[in-house]
């Protein structure tokens, strides 16, 4: 609707056609950021490992990658979303290579004491901002960080959320730093809090994964300005 052509890879929406752990399917992509053929590039690496609802917990500040001894049975989903994790650090590296505006979102670091989105309770958090891969990438890239709460933008949960910049995506996505996309709530709790299921048996967690429609409206903008 705002004059672009979009290319989405998701596996919800392409299945296995859309699996980037897919030589067929990762590496033409690559080959397409590094040649400069995107605009722009936006990238949110699945999350639900890093997430400190996780149950049982599976990584921590210090053993971001995986805690060890692994807890039994997820070794082969840990394995995916390291590698998932990896895929995206070479999709910023290609960025960076073809000077391609791009930006990175994930849950924010609550473990960060200098963070706003700082959690006492969840000291220990293993998020994706402190995976080797990531953290190589973002540093060769002279990154940007802005963190912000999804409540300010229409979300009926807090979700502090954590977006990485590379290039002129700084400056568009700027202001999600400053106090307006904080949370305001201050003790007062809100619509959802995302623990455990719902009524229904629904991941609450898993069913705030899409993004509220004020905060796509406000990506849009900032992904255009880019491009």
């Amino acid at each position: 609707a705002a004059g672009c052509v979009v290319h989405a890879v998701d596996t919800k929406l392409g299945g296995a056609s859309h699996d980037v752990l897919r030589s067929s399917v990762g590496t033409p992509i690559l080959e397409d950021v590094r040649a400069g053929r995107y605009d722009a590039v936006f990238v949110a690496t699945p999350c639900s490992s890093y997430s400190v609802r996780h149950d049982p917990p599976l990584r921590d500040c210090d053993q971001p990658e995986g805690l060890l001894p692994l807890p039994e049975g997820w070794g082969a989903y840990i394995n995916k979303h390291n590698r998932l994790a990896e895929f995206t650090a070479r999709v910023l590296d290609a960025c960076s290579a073809s000077a391609t505006p791009a930006a990175l979102e994930n849950p924010a670091d609550r473990a960060d004491d200098e963070s706003r989105a700082h959690w006492p309770a969840f000291s220990r958090h293993g998020s994706l901002w402190r995976m080797p891969s990531i953290t190589a990438a973002l540093g060769a890239a002279n990154a940007g960080f802005h963190t912000f709460a999804q409540c300010a933008l229409g979300s009926p949960a807090q979700k502090w959320t954590t977006i990485a910049c590379v290039g002129c995506m700084c400056g568009a996505l700027a202001g999600l730093n400053t106090p307006r996309f904080a949370c305001h709530h201050g003790g007062q709790a809100h619509a959802e809090v995302l623990t455990g299921r719902d009524a229904l048996g629904r991941s609450r967690t898993g069913m705030a994964a899409a993004y509220p429609r004020e905060m796509n409206e406000y990506l849009t903008r900032a992904i255009v300005s880019a491009a």
